[in-house]
């Protein structure tokens, strides 16, 4: 075949890449990574984790996620965490909300570890302040679709327990006002009374604990009227239900102490006494196994004094509650037992000995160190 000379091959336009469509998280501007020289070896290695999460290499995306996640949950991090914690948000948001589209291109292990990483971005920032809330409010809305889209699935068992535990991180670290706290509380009482008969032991224990880990850090004057009068009824029917009765036996132990028991009540028990309605639950109590739910409730008596009191002013009674946990703390409330085990079964033994050296976290649930640190710290570090 005869070549021609000076013709030029024509060639194809190359299709121009197509305009991805805009999504809600467009609005965060991704941030520079913080370079301190004066960063800790342990802060170094956070940030060179934080630097791969956008690795075109899927597998090295996920190493980095995991490696972020176990080096948070073993130790604060609190310079790397607030330098940072916007582009750690936006990444696990991203993943997060990618997992319920109906082609998700995330994986059940990193939606699963993009909660975890929210819940130790809540923990370590500033209670209360300005970053954690705003953690807070960005984090909400996608973990209450993400509870919607994932509670009725039998298969994502891992995800929900995930999404409960960093609801409850959320609104204990994040919110700024009781309403946000409740707000937390109600979307999961709302997935715990809809989905609980279909739930696994794990996923309601889950459920009640993250709700009365919520519950315990407002005092009983702030509890809404409104949104809890079934609370006590839905308690009581699970009290002979061994898969959730720890978490039942601290909820109700809760109530009782903070007092305004009027306000979990249904109307048509208001007019039942705090004594009768405490003989119902010693009554339960007898029938069960006390020794093998961990000999929580060792001492069921009336007391005066531990309670907010109710609105007419009396003192109410309460259930006396003494327990040592694993960690050698003695704790005397019903809340600080319910604070230190939530924090303690999610950061692990390890982990929760290294928090609390720390007195930022310690300061918010009900100042677990104050007057005694060095002796809990002591303990503590026996122990592990």
């Amino acid at each position: 075949m005869e070549m021609r000379t000076g013709q030029k091959r024509e060639k194809k336009d190359k299709p121009k890449p197509k305009k991805q469509p805009q999504t809600q998280y467009d609005h965060i501007v991704m941030p520079c990574i913080h370079h301190n020289s004066s960063q800790t070896p342990s802060e170094s290695n956070l940030t060179h984790h934080l630097s791969l999460l956008h690795h075109p290499k899927r597998s090295v995306r996920l190493d980095s996620h995991s490696s972020l996640s176990s080096s948070l949950s073993s130790s604060p991090s609190y310079g790397f965490v607030s330098g940072n914690y916007v582009t750690l948000l936006f990444h696990c948001l991203h993943s997060i909300n990618n997992g319920t589209q109906k082609r998700p291109k995330v994986s059940k292990f990193e939606i699963c570890l993009s909660l975890r990483l929210v819940s130790l971005l809540a923990i370590n920032l500033d209670a209360g302040g300005d970053h954690a809330h705003q953690v807070f409010d960005e984090s909400i809305p996608s973990l209450s679709r993400a509870l919607l889209h994932f509670e009725s699935s039998l298969s994502d068992s891992d995800i929900v327990v995930g999404i409960l535990d960093c609801l409850g991180f959320l609104g204990f670290f994040g919110s700024t006002h009781p309403e946000e706290i409740q707000s937390v509380m109600l979307i999961i009482w709302d997935s715990l009374t809809k989905n609980g008969s279909k739930w696994s032991d794990l996923i309601r224990f889950k459920a009640i604990s993250a709700w009365s880990f919520l519950l315990s850090s407002m005092p009983g004057s702030h509890v809404s009227n409104k949104y809890w009068k079934s609370v006590t009824s839905y308690f009581l029917s699970l009290m002979c239900d061994d898969g959730v009765a720890l978490a039942v036996d601290d909820a109700l132990g809760l109530i009782f102490e903070m007092g305004f028991l009027n306000k979990f009540e249904e109307p048509a028990e208001e007019g039942c006494s705090r004594d009768k309605l405490k003989d119902k639950i010693t009554d339960k109590l007898r029938g069960l196994a006390i020794e093998d739910r961990g000999k929580k409730l060792k001492v069921l008596a009336d007391e005066d004094g531990n309670g907010d009191g109710d609105e007419d002013g009396q003192i109410p009674r309460t259930i006396k509650i003494a327990q040592q946990v694993k960690d050698g703390l003695i704790l005397s409330k019903v809340c600080e037992i319910i604070q230190s085990k939530f924090i303690r079964g999610f950061l692990g033994p390890h982990g929760f000995a290294n928090y609390l050296q720390i007195t930022a976290i310690c300061k918010t649930f009900s100042n677990l160190l104050e007057g005694e640190a060095k002796r809990m710290i002591k303990a503590v570090r026996r122990c592990c």
